[in-house]
């Protein structure tokens, strides 16, 4: 039974399931307090815990169980030492021959540190696991060492709760052997446990939504529409494109080349030119109201045209010399026909036919000279 020793420890529910005393851990937790003599012992362990982390994230990577709760199981069962079994601190040489015994079951000596604690955890029923609130991982704890202290004593266990306020002496020297007067040389997983959360190792605080969530990526940046292809010309009595081509090189224009118009009659072979690509456009022949007024003027002129000096042929690159347009009406009806065609580039103007009136002999003197 226990003694008065044993009865300065904190008192806990004899229940073993996790949601009668799940709040009863919070309580003992934040009323927690690491002895001032033990605060330099239990930072000396919390470092070694670190130190080892690497081989514990191993562990936790095959498991899944955290790291840190590796390292605190391995603190208590073994004393950091990599050489013996996280099951109960035998030699990793043969198997386990303390509780529980014959782990691991597969392989053969001599074991690694690594396969013996994964059997280990496997054993336990913490591989695997998902959850791990703090009171889950001090309900854990608590289990992989047994709820003897709980059960059959009800105080705290040193388990957890060595060098800290909660736990005074009492404790089992070996299994089934309980010594009500024996202190705890170990330092408690709560102890350590606090250390590391204090300095920010090791963090329960339960992270916003948002943080949780995948952050979005950056958009990526705008990609320019592709440019489309021109398409090809439809056929005749096909169907329009549903998207029209893009609009290609504008072909240069060409530059219309006016046609004389038709003489009424030949014109004389003297005076035709060869002809060659013009260069400037014809001079207009004469608006036929000129030649009416011309005509119909009662004012004789001069009775005959005054020569013209001889011109020299033209040079290839002028253009050919217009077909004049020919007589109105209004003026042949007074007399004779007029003298069809302009006169030869090289001669002077006819002299008027027979019959023929100064006005219309000087009309057709004009467009003589007009037309060269």
């Amino acid at each position: 039974p226990p003694t008065r020793a044993a009865s300065q420890n904190t008192k806990v529910n004899k229940s073993i399931k996790y949601d009668h005393i799940k709040d009863e851990y919070l309580k003992h937790w934040n009323a927690c307090t690491i002895r001032e003599s033990k605060a330099t012992a239990v930072r000396r362990e919390a470092d070694r815990i670190i130190a080892n982390r690497a081989v514990y994230e191993e562990i936790s990577g095959e498991t899944n169980v955290p790291w840190w709760f590796v390292g605190l199981i391995h603190a208590m069962e073994c004393s950091f030492s990599l050489n013996k079994h996280l099951h109960n601190g035998d030699s990793l040489k043969a198997r386990t021959w303390q509780v529980p015994a014959g782990r691991p079951k597969d392989g053969a000596p001599t074991f690694t540190f690594v396969d013996s604690a994964v059997d280990a955890l496997e054993y336990d029923g913490f591989a695997g696991k998902d959850d791990w609130p703090l009171p889950m991982v001090l309900y854990r704890l608590e289990r992989y060492n047994g709820f003897g202290y709980r059960r059959k004593f009800g105080f705290a266990s040193p388990y957890l709760w060595s060098y800290t306020n909660h736990f005074t002496s009492g404790k089992y020297v070996r299994d089934g052997v309980f010594d009500a007067n024996a202190e705890s040389k170990q330092c408690g997983t709560a102890a350590m446990l606090r250390d590391l959360i204090e300095r920010g190792v090791v963090s329960f605080e339960k992270k916003p939504d948002v943080a949780v969530a995948v952050a979005p990526k950056p958009a990526p940046p705008p990609t320019p529409a592709p440019t489309p292809a021109p398409m090809p010309s439809a056929a005749p009595g096909s169907a329009a494109p549903a998207e029209p081509a893009a609009p290609s090189a504008p072909a240069p224009t060409a530059v219309p080349v006016p046609s004389p118009q038709p003489a009424p009659q030949p014109a004389p072979p003297s005076a035709s030119v060869a002809p060659a690509e013009p260069t400037a456009a014809p001079t207009p022949a004469p608006k036929p109201v000129e030649v009416a007024a011309a005509a119909s003027s009662s004012t004789p002129t001069a009775p005959a045209a005054t020569p013209v000096a001889p011109v020299s042929p033209p040079a290839p690159a002028v253009a050919p010399a217009a077909t004049p347009a020919p007589v109105p009406a209004a003026a042949s009806a007074t007399s004779a026909p007029a003298a069809s065609g302009p006169a030869p580039a090289a001669s002077t103007a006819p002299p008027p036919a027979s019959g023929v009136s100064n006005a219309v002999a000087s009309a057709l003197a004009e467009l003589a000279k007009r037309s060269k």
